[in-house]
């Protein structure tokens, strides 16, 4: 699994949990095991911290490998390259990158 930003949307998780039991049980609707969707949802956590981790500080690596998000990504470079020393630049791209790939469960706090 390449790592990729976290997406926790209740809908798409079901139905992308529906489609992977589907192929492998003859049930409709396939039976839930608690204990795979759980592993399942933790390797989607786990893909979303290596995401992060391996564009922290590389937004051109990010913006090479996701050339959809390459317009957003040369937005916050030259956002960051305006930036004074004292306002931390880095910090503001990585930020971002924070918000871009936790914001499914970021919105869904703001939701509440």
């Amino acid at each position: 699994m390449n790592p990729e930003p976290l997406n926790l949307n209740k809908e798409k998780l079901l139905k992308e949990w529906d489609k992977l039991k589907y192929w492998v049980s003859v049930e409709y609707p396939p039976v839930v095991d608690p204990e795979e969707m759980a592993e399942y949802v933790i390797n989607k956590i786990k893909s979303a911290c290596e995401f992060y981790l391996k564009y922290f500080d590389k937004p051109y690596k990010l913006k090479k490998d996701y050339p959809k998000i390459a317009d957003e990504v040369d937005e916050i470079i030259r956002e960051t390259i305006e930036m004074t020393p004292e306002e931390d630049g880095w910090s503001h791209y990585n930020k971002w990158l924070f918000e871009l790939t936790f914001k499914d469960v970021l919105d869904e706090g703001d939701k509440q």
